[in-house]
């Protein structure tokens, strides 16, 4: 859960800002490793991620998630304000019917999220010879979280890695960002969710992944830290994803884990045909230079723990 923590969010785009200030000084006396990485390659970066998400977007599968997430509302933000403050956790909300209609029944005992939906209402004029008025009014309505039901599995188009992770980069990854005043913990979080990172500067990851997984998600996760996304609010939800997994990718590919399919399944997921290009390209440029941040933390461990 984000709490509101304007003194957290504050602190975490000062190290942001200081962390790629540091680059940008120290750009002349980088070691070469850093240099010569395919990171630096901006734009061969920026049409790789252009091609492998418009290639996912082409396929069937992607034509079934669409097909599957158009039967979901988009939520106005005060109904998204509700659902939030009722479960925090929520991840996909329907209503009863709508999820018996995808072969899902919400269980036994759950309680609905309250949410307010509109109805047209007939209101008969004060005069008689003036027609009749239709208004719109509210309702309350509940609908409930996937995690609240059960029933046909869902299509994904991200799957979860399986696997190692290339020896000791976890453990690195992890010391990086705790050098920064940041905790990192295991624990079950909510369906569909492999990690978070909140205002408190925790950064939780599912507990019971693969260490493949663990890493990738760990560097979603680092990237949004970095990046300054927790209480930013100038930055939509879909720039956020995009830029965090994009950085993730590129760190991860650098330190021997690939994850291209997911990660561009992922980005398929969270960027609209319309646009898609730009949309990309925007969030490559700030993704490619937290990602050098994050390399060059994590070699700078490796040398110092006399790994490489």
């Amino acid at each position: 859960m984000k709490k509101n923590n304007k003194k957290a969010a504050a602190s975490q785009q000062e190290f942001q800002q200081s962390a790629v200030t540091t680059l940008t000084e120290r750009g002349s006396t980088m070691n070469t490793t850093i240099q010569e990485k395919p990171v630096d390659k901006v734009h061969s970066l920026i049409e790789e991620v252009k091609a492998g998400v418009a290639s996912i977007q082409s396929s069937e599968e992607w034509v079934r998630f669409l097909d599957v997430s158009s039967r979901f509302w988009r939520y106005s933000f005060h109904n998204q304000m509700l659902i939030a403050l009722q479960r925090p956790n929520a991840t996909l909300v329907a209503g009863f019917n709508a999820w018996k209609e995808m072969g899902r029944f919400v269980k036994q005992g759950e309680h609905g999220i309250r949410i307010l939906a509109p109805m047209l209402v007939k209101v008969k004029p004060e005069d008689p010879d003036s027609e009749e008025e239709r208004i719109v009014r509210f309702k309350s309505v509940a609908v409930f979280d996937v995690s609240q039901t059960e029933g046909t599995e869902l299509p994904e188009m991200h799957h979860p890695l399986k696997g190692e992770a290339p020896m000791g980069v976890l453990i690195r990854v992890k010391k990086f960002i705790e050098n920064h005043g940041y905790t990192v913990r295991y624990e079950q979080t909510p369906e569909g969710t492999y990690g978070f990172v909140n205002a408190s500067k925790e950064i939780v990851l599912k507990e019971g992944e693969s260490m493949a997984q663990t890493l990738d998600t760990l560097c979603h996760e680092v990237s949004h830290a970095l990046l300054g996304h927790v209480g930013d609010s100038s930055l939509s939800r879909e720039e956020k994803e995009l830029e965090a997994e994009t950085a993730a990718w590129v760190v991860c590919r650098n330190l021997g884990l690939e994850t291209r399919d997911g990660s561009f399944s992922y980005l398929a997921i969270w960027v609209s045909d319309k646009d898609r290009d730009a949309k990309l390209e925007r969030a490559a440029h700030r993704a490619c230079e937290v990602a050098k941040v994050i390399l060059e933390g994590v070699e700078q461990i490796a040398v110092l723990a006399g790994q490489v």
